[in-house]
């Protein structure tokens, strides 16, 4: 299960680091509600979302504090493990 999340975290960056950049670089930076919450939803709630009947683990993305901050830290890059 562990690889299968960390694929889709693999997946979710290079699909922010090709299908974004030019609505990123040009309003200076990245909106989470406007650049990356639509991917989220796209690819990655059926697993890691609201719907208890889908869910294939205990990640959740849809819900704000549910990762530990080791693993994604809001705003320092550099401290997350993601």
């Amino acid at each position: 299960m562990r690889l299968r999340c960390f694929t889709c975290c693999l997946l979710l960056v290079g699909i922010l680091s090709v299908a974004r950049p030019n609505i990123a670089m040009a309003q200076g930076k990245v909106s989470f509600n406007r650049d990356v919450l639509p991917i989220l939803s796209d690819r990655c709630f059926l697993c890691h979302g609201p719907d208890e009947g889908t869910r294939e683990a205990d990640l959740r993305f849809d819900v704000e504090g549910s990762v530990s901050e080791d693993v994604i830290a809001p705003g320092h890059p550099a401290k997350s493990e993601f």
